[in-house]
Protein backbone atom coordinates (compact mmCIF):
# COMPACT_ATOMS: atom_id res chain seq x y z
CA UNK A 1 0.00 0.00 0.00
CA UNK A 2 2.55 2.39 1.23
CA UNK A 3 4.85 1.36 -2.61
CA UNK A 4 2.01 2.27 -4.64
CA UNK A 5 1.32 5.62 -2.69
CA UNK A 6 5.18 6.75 -3.30
CA UNK A 7 5.02 5.43 -6.53
CA UNK A 8 1.53 7.80 -7.34
CA UNK A 9 3.16 10.69 -5.65
CA UNK A 10 6.69 10.01 -8.01
CA UNK A 11 4.62 9.72 -11.19
CA UNK A 12 2.25 12.90 -9.87
CA UNK A 13 5.82 14.95 -9.29
CA UNK A 14 7.60 14.07 -12.62
CA UNK A 15 4.01 15.16 -14.59
CA UNK A 16 4.00 18.20 -12.96
CA UNK A 17 8.38 19.23 -14.17
CA UNK A 18 7.37 18.01 -17.53
CA UNK A 19 4.50 20.61 -17.57
CA UNK A 20 6.69 23.64 -16.46
CA UNK A 21 9.59 22.50 -19.10
CA UNK A 22 6.71 22.48 -21.67
CA UNK A 23 5.23 25.75 -20.47
CA UNK A 24 9.02 27.82 -20.23
CA UNK A 25 9.80 26.08 -24.02
CA UNK A 26 6.87 27.96 -24.89
CA UNK A 27 7.13 31.24 -23.51
CA UNK A 28 11.02 31.22 -24.72
CA UNK A 29 9.98 30.49 -28.48
CA UNK A 30 7.29 33.03 -28.70
CA UNK A 31 9.31 35.25 -27.30
CA UNK A 32 12.16 34.59 -30.02
CA UNK A 33 9.54 34.78 -32.41
CA UNK A 34 8.33 38.33 -31.16
CA UNK A 35 11.33 39.85 -31.78
CA UNK A 36 12.52 38.09 -34.84
CA UNK A 37 16.46 36.92 -33.85
CA UNK A 38 15.67 32.88 -33.47
CA UNK A 39 15.84 30.06 -35.70
CA UNK A 40 15.86 26.62 -35.56
CA UNK A 41 19.86 27.35 -37.08
CA UNK A 42 20.54 29.98 -33.74
CA UNK A 43 20.50 33.54 -33.68
CA UNK A 44 19.73 35.20 -37.16
CA UNK A 45 19.91 39.50 -37.83
CA UNK A 46 17.46 40.44 -40.18
CA UNK A 47 18.55 43.38 -42.20
CA UNK A 48 17.57 45.78 -44.67
CA UNK A 49 21.16 47.35 -45.25
CA UNK A 50 20.33 50.74 -44.56
CA UNK A 51 23.73 51.41 -42.90
CA UNK A 52 27.09 49.18 -42.79
CA UNK A 53 26.43 48.99 -38.78
CA UNK A 54 23.71 46.50 -39.90
CA UNK A 55 26.00 44.16 -40.40
CA UNK A 56 29.22 45.12 -37.71
CA UNK A 57 30.70 47.90 -36.21
CA UNK A 58 34.51 48.37 -35.53
CA UNK A 59 37.50 47.98 -36.75
CA UNK A 60 37.89 45.04 -38.40
CA UNK A 61 34.30 45.02 -38.42
CA UNK A 62 33.11 41.40 -37.97
CA UNK A 63 29.33 40.03 -38.18
CA UNK A 64 28.56 39.12 -35.26
CA UNK A 65 25.72 36.69 -35.97
CA UNK A 66 23.83 35.16 -39.34
CA UNK A 67 23.32 37.71 -41.37
CA UNK A 68 19.83 37.34 -43.70
CA UNK A 69 19.29 40.14 -46.23
CA UNK A 70 15.40 41.31 -46.20
CA UNK A 71 15.77 43.87 -49.76
CA UNK A 72 16.39 43.21 -53.11
CA UNK A 73 19.37 45.14 -53.42
CA UNK A 74 22.24 45.31 -50.49
CA UNK A 75 25.16 47.61 -51.38
CA UNK A 76 27.60 48.59 -48.20
CA UNK A 77 30.71 50.50 -47.91
CA UNK A 78 32.73 49.93 -44.71
CA UNK A 79 34.99 52.72 -46.01
CA UNK A 80 38.29 52.89 -44.05
CA UNK A 81 37.44 49.53 -42.03
CA UNK A 82 38.32 45.29 -42.71
CA UNK A 83 35.36 43.46 -43.04
CA UNK A 84 35.14 39.92 -41.68
CA UNK A 85 32.06 37.94 -43.04
CA UNK A 86 32.35 35.46 -39.60
CA UNK A 87 28.97 34.18 -39.74
CA UNK A 88 26.96 32.86 -42.79
CA UNK A 89 24.88 35.62 -45.44
CA UNK A 90 21.88 34.87 -47.00
CA UNK A 91 20.85 36.77 -50.34
CA UNK A 92 17.39 36.69 -51.66
CA UNK A 93 15.85 35.20 -54.64
CA UNK A 94 17.01 37.29 -57.25
CA UNK A 95 19.26 39.52 -54.88
CA UNK A 96 22.31 41.88 -54.89
CA UNK A 97 25.12 41.56 -52.37
CA UNK A 98 27.58 44.14 -53.15
CA UNK A 99 30.32 44.54 -50.24
CA UNK A 100 33.15 47.23 -50.39
CA UNK A 101 35.61 47.61 -47.37
CA UNK A 102 39.54 47.62 -47.25
CA UNK A 103 39.91 43.91 -47.29
CA UNK A 104 37.45 41.07 -46.66
CA UNK A 105 37.41 37.81 -45.31
CA UNK A 106 34.68 35.47 -46.06
CA UNK A 107 34.86 33.17 -43.04
CA UNK A 108 31.61 31.57 -43.63
CA UNK A 109 29.25 31.24 -46.14
CA UNK A 110 27.72 33.42 -48.60
CA UNK A 111 24.64 31.47 -49.35
CA UNK A 112 22.79 33.38 -52.68
CA UNK A 113 21.65 30.24 -54.12
CA UNK A 114 17.78 29.36 -55.35
CA UNK A 115 16.55 26.38 -56.89
CA UNK A 116 13.20 26.02 -56.03
CA UNK A 117 10.09 26.35 -58.88
CA UNK A 118 8.77 29.45 -57.24
CA UNK A 119 12.03 30.55 -56.03
CA UNK A 120 14.86 29.65 -58.76
CA UNK A 121 16.91 32.90 -59.34
CA UNK A 122 20.43 33.07 -58.10
CA UNK A 123 21.95 36.16 -56.38
CA UNK A 124 24.59 38.14 -57.59
CA UNK A 125 27.73 38.73 -55.36
CA UNK A 126 30.56 41.74 -55.63
CA UNK A 127 33.20 41.86 -53.00
CA UNK A 128 35.69 44.88 -53.68
CA UNK A 129 38.38 44.98 -51.38
CA UNK A 130 39.84 49.34 -51.87
CA UNK A 131 43.58 48.22 -50.02
CA UNK A 132 43.38 45.04 -49.03
CA UNK A 133 43.14 41.17 -49.79
CA UNK A 134 39.66 39.07 -50.68
CA UNK A 135 40.17 35.87 -48.52
CA UNK A 136 37.49 33.08 -49.25
CA UNK A 137 37.76 30.47 -46.41
CA UNK A 138 34.03 29.43 -47.41
CA UNK A 139 31.89 28.89 -49.80
CA UNK A 140 29.92 31.47 -51.91
CA UNK A 141 26.95 29.95 -54.07
CA UNK A 142 25.23 31.69 -56.13
CA UNK A 143 23.57 28.57 -58.26
CA UNK A 144 19.84 28.61 -59.79
CA UNK A 145 17.39 26.68 -61.45
CA UNK A 146 15.87 29.67 -63.59
CA UNK A 147 18.32 31.78 -63.48
CA UNK A 148 22.22 31.44 -62.24
CA UNK A 149 24.00 34.56 -60.30
CA UNK A 150 27.35 36.02 -60.75
CA UNK A 151 30.26 36.52 -58.46
CA UNK A 152 32.53 39.50 -58.97
CA UNK A 153 35.65 39.35 -56.72
CA UNK A 154 37.98 42.46 -57.22
CA UNK A 155 40.92 43.40 -54.97
CA UNK A 156 43.39 46.09 -54.95
CA UNK A 157 45.93 43.85 -53.26
CA UNK A 158 45.70 39.70 -53.82
CA UNK A 159 42.96 37.38 -54.28
CA UNK A 160 43.19 33.88 -52.02
CA UNK A 161 40.36 31.58 -53.38
CA UNK A 162 40.63 28.49 -50.38
CA UNK A 163 36.93 27.36 -50.72
CA UNK A 164 34.28 26.79 -53.48
CA UNK A 165 32.72 29.12 -55.53
CA UNK A 166 29.44 27.56 -57.19
CA UNK A 167 27.31 29.33 -60.18
CA UNK A 168 25.53 26.80 -61.28
CA UNK A 169 22.61 25.39 -63.17
CA UNK A 170 20.58 23.38 -60.92
CA UNK A 171 17.57 20.57 -60.20
CA UNK A 172 15.25 19.30 -62.28
CA UNK A 173 14.14 20.56 -65.50
CA UNK A 174 16.29 23.61 -64.88
CA UNK A 175 16.13 27.22 -67.33
CA UNK A 176 19.86 28.22 -65.78
CA UNK A 177 22.61 28.18 -67.81
CA UNK A 178 25.92 28.39 -66.15
CA UNK A 179 27.35 31.22 -64.27
CA UNK A 180 29.36 34.10 -64.64
CA UNK A 181 32.81 34.15 -62.01
CA UNK A 182 35.04 36.63 -62.23
CA UNK A 183 38.06 37.57 -59.86
CA UNK A 184 40.35 40.21 -60.96
CA UNK A 185 43.36 41.40 -58.59
CA UNK A 186 45.86 44.22 -58.85
CA UNK A 187 48.34 41.39 -56.93
CA UNK A 188 47.69 37.59 -57.32
CA UNK A 189 45.09 35.15 -57.78
CA UNK A 190 45.49 31.93 -56.03
CA UNK A 191 43.61 28.77 -55.67
CA UNK A 192 44.43 25.94 -53.63
CA UNK A 193 43.15 22.02 -54.17
CA UNK A 194 39.71 23.25 -52.13
CA UNK A 195 39.80 26.11 -54.31
CA UNK A 196 37.83 25.07 -57.05
CA UNK A 197 34.97 27.23 -59.23
CA UNK A 198 31.96 25.01 -60.84
CA UNK A 199 29.93 27.00 -63.42
CA UNK A 200 28.40 24.09 -65.10
CA UNK A 201 25.22 23.86 -66.87
CA UNK A 202 22.37 21.40 -66.43
CA UNK A 203 24.03 18.11 -67.77
CA UNK A 204 23.00 17.84 -71.25
CA UNK A 205 20.26 20.89 -70.60
CA UNK A 206 22.13 24.34 -70.69
CA UNK A 207 24.74 25.99 -71.71
CA UNK A 208 28.17 26.20 -69.47
CA UNK A 209 28.80 29.65 -67.41
CA UNK A 210 31.90 31.85 -68.24
CA UNK A 211 35.24 32.26 -65.72
CA UNK A 212 37.75 34.76 -65.60
CA UNK A 213 40.68 35.03 -63.48
CA UNK A 214 43.17 37.68 -64.23
CA UNK A 215 45.96 38.74 -61.50
CA UNK A 216 48.45 41.51 -62.71
CA UNK A 217 50.97 39.64 -60.21
CA UNK A 218 50.38 36.12 -61.46
CA UNK A 219 47.62 33.49 -61.73
CA UNK A 220 47.06 29.76 -59.76
CA UNK A 221 43.94 27.94 -61.27
CA UNK A 222 42.95 24.70 -59.54
CA UNK A 223 39.93 22.87 -60.54
CA UNK A 224 37.48 25.12 -63.01
CA UNK A 225 34.26 23.70 -64.74
CA UNK A 226 32.40 25.11 -66.70
CA UNK A 227 30.85 22.04 -68.43
CA UNK A 228 27.39 22.58 -70.40
CA UNK A 229 25.26 22.35 -73.53
CA UNK A 230 27.72 24.03 -75.12
CA UNK A 231 30.46 24.03 -73.29
CA UNK A 232 31.44 27.36 -71.64
CA UNK A 233 34.66 29.55 -71.70
CA UNK A 234 37.68 30.04 -69.04
CA UNK A 235 40.35 32.96 -69.51
CA UNK A 236 43.22 33.02 -67.12
CA UNK A 237 45.64 35.85 -67.66
CA UNK A 238 48.24 38.06 -65.93
CA UNK A 239 49.46 41.23 -67.49
CA UNK A 240 52.62 41.22 -65.39
CA UNK A 241 53.24 37.45 -64.15
CA UNK A 242 52.86 34.02 -64.33
CA UNK A 243 50.00 31.58 -64.85
CA UNK A 244 50.24 28.11 -62.99
CA UNK A 245 47.28 25.33 -63.97
CA UNK A 246 46.81 23.27 -61.40
CA UNK A 247 43.59 20.46 -61.49
CA UNK A 248 42.08 20.11 -64.80
CA UNK A 249 39.97 23.31 -66.45
CA UNK A 250 36.55 21.55 -68.42
CA UNK A 251 35.05 23.93 -70.71
CA UNK A 252 33.19 20.77 -72.76
CA UNK A 253 30.11 19.86 -74.06
CA UNK A 254 28.43 16.50 -71.73
CA UNK A 255 29.04 13.29 -72.85
CA UNK A 256 27.08 12.72 -75.34
CA UNK A 257 28.32 15.07 -77.53
CA UNK A 258 25.16 16.94 -78.30
CA UNK A 259 26.69 20.48 -78.04
CA UNK A 260 29.84 22.08 -79.57
CA UNK A 261 33.36 22.25 -76.99
CA UNK A 262 33.79 25.67 -75.32
CA UNK A 263 37.40 28.03 -75.04
CA UNK A 264 39.89 27.85 -73.31
CA UNK A 265 42.42 30.94 -73.29
CA UNK A 266 45.61 31.65 -71.13
CA UNK A 267 47.51 35.09 -71.59
CA UNK A 268 50.87 35.50 -69.95
CA UNK A 269 53.66 37.79 -69.43
CA UNK A 270 55.47 34.98 -67.87
CA UNK A 271 55.17 31.28 -67.70
CA UNK A 272 52.64 29.31 -68.55
CA UNK A 273 53.11 26.15 -66.35
CA UNK A 274 51.50 23.30 -64.26
CA UNK A 275 50.15 19.63 -64.42
CA UNK A 276 46.66 20.08 -65.30
CA UNK A 277 44.60 18.95 -68.46
CA UNK A 278 42.81 21.46 -70.15
CA UNK A 279 39.87 20.01 -71.97
CA UNK A 280 37.00 21.68 -74.70
CA UNK A 281 35.45 18.42 -76.57
CA UNK A 282 32.39 18.65 -78.12
CA UNK A 283 29.81 17.72 -80.52
CA UNK A 284 28.43 19.56 -83.25
CA UNK A 285 29.09 22.07 -84.46
CA UNK A 286 32.53 21.28 -83.53
CA UNK A 287 35.26 20.49 -80.51
CA UNK A 288 36.30 23.72 -78.74
CA UNK A 289 39.40 25.71 -78.91
CA UNK A 290 42.55 26.23 -76.43
CA UNK A 291 44.99 29.30 -76.91
CA UNK A 292 47.97 29.78 -74.82
CA UNK A 293 49.79 32.55 -74.89
CA UNK A 294 53.35 33.71 -72.99
CA UNK A 295 55.66 36.32 -72.73
CA UNK A 296 58.00 33.17 -71.06
CA UNK A 297 58.04 29.58 -71.22
CA UNK A 298 55.48 27.01 -71.82
CA UNK A 299 56.60 24.50 -69.22
CA UNK A 300 55.29 20.83 -67.72
CA UNK A 301 51.88 21.24 -69.22
CA UNK A 302 49.93 18.14 -69.21
CA UNK A 303 47.04 17.59 -71.56
CA UNK A 304 45.30 19.67 -73.69
CA UNK A 305 42.74 17.87 -75.57
CA UNK A 306 40.07 19.65 -78.26
CA UNK A 307 38.68 16.18 -79.55
CA UNK A 308 35.54 16.31 -81.40
CA UNK A 309 32.82 14.16 -80.73
CA UNK A 310 31.75 12.44 -84.52
CA UNK A 311 32.28 16.19 -86.13
CA UNK A 312 35.94 17.58 -86.79
CA UNK A 313 38.37 18.05 -83.90
CA UNK A 314 38.88 21.38 -82.66
CA UNK A 315 42.25 24.12 -82.61
CA UNK A 316 45.11 24.09 -79.89
CA UNK A 317 47.65 26.79 -80.11
CA UNK A 318 50.66 27.56 -77.79
CA UNK A 319 52.83 30.51 -78.44
CA UNK A 320 55.92 31.19 -76.47
CA UNK A 321 59.77 31.55 -75.84
CA UNK A 322 59.38 28.05 -75.41
CA UNK A 323 57.12 25.21 -75.23
CA UNK A 324 57.19 22.00 -73.62
CA UNK A 325 53.73 19.88 -73.79
CA UNK A 326 53.58 16.38 -72.89
CA UNK A 327 50.34 15.33 -74.87
CA UNK A 328 48.16 17.24 -77.60
CA UNK A 329 45.07 15.99 -78.81
CA UNK A 330 42.41 17.60 -81.80
CA UNK A 331 40.99 14.24 -83.04
CA UNK A 332 37.59 13.61 -84.29
CA UNK A 333 35.71 12.91 -87.63
CA UNK A 334 38.32 15.87 -89.43
CA UNK A 335 41.07 16.12 -87.38
CA UNK A 336 41.99 19.40 -86.01
CA UNK A 337 44.10 22.02 -86.16
CA UNK A 338 47.65 22.06 -83.49
CA UNK A 339 49.98 25.15 -83.90
CA UNK A 340 52.99 25.52 -82.04
CA UNK A 341 55.64 28.13 -81.83
CA UNK A 342 58.49 29.15 -79.98
CA UNK A 343 60.24 32.78 -80.13
CA UNK A 344 63.93 31.98 -78.79
CA UNK A 345 64.16 28.53 -77.07
CA UNK A 346 63.52 24.87 -77.47
CA UNK A 347 59.98 23.36 -78.37
CA UNK A 348 59.60 19.50 -76.55
CA UNK A 349 56.04 17.77 -77.30
CA UNK A 350 55.38 14.87 -76.78
CA UNK A 351 52.24 12.37 -77.88
CA UNK A 352 50.35 14.72 -80.77
CA UNK A 353 46.76 13.33 -81.62
CA UNK A 354 45.16 14.75 -84.84
CA UNK A 355 43.54 11.52 -86.32
CA UNK A 356 40.29 11.61 -88.90
CA UNK A 357 38.24 9.06 -88.03
CA UNK A 358 36.13 9.38 -91.31
CA UNK A 359 37.53 12.26 -92.75
CA UNK A 360 40.69 13.67 -93.50
CA UNK A 361 43.75 13.76 -90.73
CA UNK A 362 44.39 17.05 -88.73
CA UNK A 363 47.13 19.96 -89.56
CA UNK A 364 50.64 20.50 -87.57
CA UNK A 365 52.39 23.23 -87.80
CA UNK A 366 55.46 23.05 -84.80
CA UNK A 367 57.93 25.74 -85.99
CA UNK A 368 60.55 26.41 -82.74
CA UNK A 369 63.13 29.37 -82.66
CA UNK A 370 65.86 26.95 -81.73
CA UNK A 371 66.09 23.42 -81.25
CA UNK A 372 62.82 21.12 -81.35
CA UNK A 373 61.86 17.24 -80.55
CA UNK A 374 58.59 15.80 -81.42
CA UNK A 375 57.83 11.90 -79.74
CA UNK A 376 55.12 10.69 -82.33
CA UNK A 377 52.17 12.17 -83.98
CA UNK A 378 48.73 10.02 -85.10
CA UNK A 379 47.47 12.23 -88.25
CA UNK A 380 45.84 8.97 -89.95
CA UNK A 381 42.61 9.93 -92.19
CA UNK A 382 39.81 7.62 -93.32
CA UNK A 383 40.95 10.02 -96.80
CA UNK A 384 43.48 12.48 -97.17
CA UNK A 385 46.29 11.91 -94.03
CA UNK A 386 47.12 14.61 -92.21
CA UNK A 387 49.38 17.99 -93.24
CA UNK A 388 52.85 17.70 -90.52
CA UNK A 389 55.50 20.26 -90.77
CA UNK A 390 58.16 20.67 -88.10
CA UNK A 391 60.72 23.50 -88.32
CA UNK A 392 63.70 23.99 -86.07
CA UNK A 393 66.27 26.75 -86.09
CA UNK A 394 68.57 24.74 -84.75
CA UNK A 395 67.95 20.95 -84.37
CA UNK A 396 65.22 18.93 -84.71
CA UNK A 397 64.70 15.48 -83.23
CA UNK A 398 61.67 13.57 -84.63
CA UNK A 399 61.16 10.51 -82.59
CA UNK A 400 62.82 9.67 -78.84
CA UNK A 401 63.28 6.13 -79.80
CA UNK A 402 62.76 3.25 -82.67
CA UNK A 403 59.13 2.47 -81.49
CA UNK A 404 57.63 6.15 -82.00
CA UNK A 405 55.25 6.57 -85.37
CA UNK A 406 54.29 9.10 -86.92
CA UNK A 407 51.07 8.12 -89.17
CA UNK A 408 49.99 10.37 -91.88
CA UNK A 409 48.25 7.78 -94.27
CA UNK A 410 44.74 8.26 -95.69
CA UNK A 411 43.66 6.67 -99.17
CA UNK A 412 45.06 10.15 -100.44
CA UNK A 413 48.78 10.28 -98.71
CA UNK A 414 49.65 12.40 -96.22
CA UNK A 415 52.81 15.06 -95.72
CA UNK A 416 55.60 14.49 -93.06
CA UNK A 417 58.27 17.78 -93.32
CA UNK A 418 61.09 18.36 -91.24
CA UNK A 419 63.01 21.44 -91.79
CA UNK A 420 66.16 22.00 -89.15
CA UNK A 421 68.88 24.46 -89.91
CA UNK A 422 71.10 22.37 -87.53
CA UNK A 423 70.97 18.63 -87.37
CA UNK A 424 68.14 16.81 -87.92
CA UNK A 425 67.74 13.17 -86.33
CA UNK A 426 64.48 10.57 -87.24
CA UNK A 427 63.23 7.48 -85.22
CA UNK A 428 60.89 5.46 -85.57
CA UNK A 429 57.79 4.74 -88.60
CA UNK A 430 57.46 7.14 -90.80
CA UNK A 431 54.03 6.41 -92.52
CA UNK A 432 52.25 8.84 -95.39
CA UNK A 433 50.49 5.94 -97.76
CA UNK A 434 50.62 6.38 -101.86
CA UNK A 435 50.45 9.91 -103.04
CA UNK A 436 51.85 11.05 -99.77
CA UNK A 437 55.24 12.80 -98.99
CA UNK A 438 58.36 12.84 -96.85
CA UNK A 439 60.64 15.04 -96.67
CA UNK A 440 63.23 15.91 -94.13
CA UNK A 441 66.26 18.17 -94.72
CA UNK A 442 69.21 19.57 -92.25
CA UNK A 443 71.70 22.60 -92.64
CA UNK A 444 73.85 20.11 -90.39
CA UNK A 445 73.83 16.63 -90.57
CA UNK A 446 70.85 14.37 -90.99
CA UNK A 447 70.56 10.99 -89.40
CA UNK A 448 67.63 8.50 -90.84
CA UNK A 449 69.56 5.37 -89.66
CA UNK A 450 67.22 4.40 -87.22
CA UNK A 451 64.05 5.01 -88.86
CA UNK A 452 61.90 3.68 -91.63
CA UNK A 453 59.71 4.87 -94.22
CA UNK A 454 57.11 3.69 -97.00
CA UNK A 455 57.93 5.66 -99.44
CA UNK A 456 60.73 7.42 -100.78
CA UNK A 457 62.57 10.45 -99.10
CA UNK A 458 62.68 13.98 -100.41
CA UNK A 459 64.23 17.35 -99.28
CA UNK A 460 61.01 18.60 -99.03
CA UNK A 461 57.33 18.58 -99.70
CA UNK A 462 55.13 20.82 -101.91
Amino acid sequence: MNHNGRGSAWKLLRASVTAFRRGLWVITAALAASVGLVTAAGAVILVDCDTPADFCTGDPCTTPDKIEITVASCVLNFGASDLVLAHPVIVPNNGTLSLTAESIEVKKKIAGQHTKAAAGDGADVTLTATTGDITVKKRIDVSGKNTTGSILLDAVGNIALQNKLFARGKRTLPLATGGVVTLQADGMVTATKKGKIDARGKKSKTAGGQVTLSGQGGVTSYQIDVRGKPGGSVVLASSAGNVTVNGQVRAVAWKNGSAGGGSITVNAAGDISGHGAMVVNGGAPGAGTIALTAGGDITDVRVLKAKGIGVPGGTVSAMASGVDIDKIEVSGSDGGVIGVTSGTADVTLGKLLARGSSGAGGTIDVDSAANATVQSVNGRGDTVGAEMRFAANGNLNLGTKSGDKFDARGTAGGVIEGQATGNLTALGKYTAATGGCIGLSAGGVLTTSGATFDGPLTGSCP
